[in-house]
């Protein structure tokens, strides 16, 4: 009985994790970018060297591609924009450095 009763703690301790909201391979693999998938587009223009915020997007389902995956725009977080960019703009790699 007390064996038992030791697996069981052993399972339910295993079941609290680490506490992070890491993706698991499934959700990563998902992310992956392509047309009819959300991408980060802009919700107001941006000029050349402004830094790029999360005021700055929204992850939306739009026909465009972006080389970007939603994980890569999260990374982003805190980089400049290359160039100028119009609302509604699709992000990708080359807009920001």
């Amino acid at each position: 009985m007390f064996n038992d009763l030791s697996g069981k703690l052993k399972v339910l301790s295993a079941s609290y994790g680490n506490g992070l909201l890491g993706l698991n391979s499934g959700e990563k693999s998902y992310s992956v970018f392509g047309s009819n998938k959300k991408a980060a587009l802009l919700n107001k223009s941006v000029k050349k060297g402004d830094v790029f915020t999360e005021d700055c997007y929204s992850f939306k389902r739009t026909g465009q591609t972006s080389d970007l995956s939603q994980i890569e725009i999260i990374e982003s977080m805190g980089k400049v924009f290359t160039k100028n960019l119009e609302e509604g703009h699709c992000l990708v790699k080359s807009n920001l450095e």
